[in-house]
Order: structure tokens, then sequence, then C-alpha cells
């Protein structure tokens, strides 16, 4: 028996490799003149009016989604506001429970200096939204509280060079759960 040698051995793979390949890329439902055929599938005249039924999918119909609010009713336990520029700045707080004012003050702020809002509403669950701004200027800086998801908040807000309005909130405030324990 002769061995097989390099060359052919290359021949043949190459050859089999081309047959494999050959019957991969064909489309049997091509005509062979290359004009289309009519498929069985309804026309789609971009209109939008097409009979297309969604799919019945009980079972993820708690899934919410990212654009859905969460939905959450915190407690809001502090406000704090920080100027860090080099000149006295005042500050305006808004607090609104269900779109109801419930606050609102005016904080003059030394350079440096932080200043916690006097809370005259109970840290109870609510739907509470927060505006700030600084030296009257017209935007307000809002903050929605529904939008996040847990069970209380405080909310650090700071003032920097260039009229900069940088807000972080606390999602467990130390004090904030033996406040709200019994009032929700």
């Amino acid at each position: 028996m002769r061995p097989i040698t390099r060359r052919k051995l290359l021949a043949a793979s190459a050859a089999g490799t081309g047959a494999v390949l050959a019957g991969c890329l064909g489309d049997d439902d091509e005509p062979e003149n290359g004009d289309e055929e009519p498929t069985d599938q309804p026309e789609d005249d971009g209109n939008g009016d097409d009979d297309f039924e969604e799919p019945d999918d009980n079972e993820d119909a708690d899934d919410t989604t990212d654009d859905e609010p969460a939905g959450s009713t915190p407690a809001l336990y502090y406000v704090d506001v920080e100027n860090g520029t080099d000149e006295t700045r005042t500050a305006h707080v808004i607090v609104e429970d269900g779109g109801e004012l419930i606050h609102w003050s005016d904080l003059s702020l030394e350079a440096g200096e932080t200043r916690r809002v006097e809370r005259n509403w109970e840290p109870v669950s609510g739907s509470y939204v927060v505006s700030i701004r600084m030296d009257g200027q017209d935007e307000w800086r809002q903050v929605d509280l529904t939008q996040e998801n847990s069970p209380c908040y405080g909310l650090f807000a700071r003032v920097r060079d260039g009229n900069e309005l940088n807000v972080l909130l606390d999602p467990g405030p130390s004090g904030c759960e033996e406040d709200t324990e019994g009032d929700n």
C-alpha cells in the first residue's frame, strides 16, 4: 500500500469541504431564474393596521419595566444643603407630598456652610418631590423620591462654583427606621 502524500490529502480535503458547503449555501425556495416568488405571508403596507395579535403572556403580568416608575412611597427624613463656593449663597427648598406644598424655606448659607432644612413634616411614607434652586434662579432641580426603591431617604444638595448643583440621596439615614416604624 502506498502512503498518501500531503498534496493528495489536501486536495481530497478541499474537495470534500467544498461539497459539504455547496449544500449549505443553496436555497431550495429560490427560483432558478432569479425572480422572487410570492410568499403566503400577508403583505405589510406599512400603515400599521395589520391583523397582528400580541400573544397572551399572563405569566409576566406582574413584571415592571425600567420605563415605569417604581411606585414607592418612601419617607423623607432630612434635606441638607451645602454651599461649596467661596461666597454667600441662598438656597430655596420646596418639599411637596402628593403635589401638595408641605414646606418652603430660603436658607442663607455662608461660604462652606452646610445646613439642615428644618423639618416641619413627619418622616412617614409619602409621594415626596424635593425642588431646590440657588440664588433666585429660574431653573429648579427636582428629585422625585417615588422613583426610588428605599423605604426612607435623606437628601444632600451641594452647590459648587458655576452654579453646579449636585444632589445625593442617602437610602438609609441613621435614625430613620426608629422614627418611621409606628407612623406607617
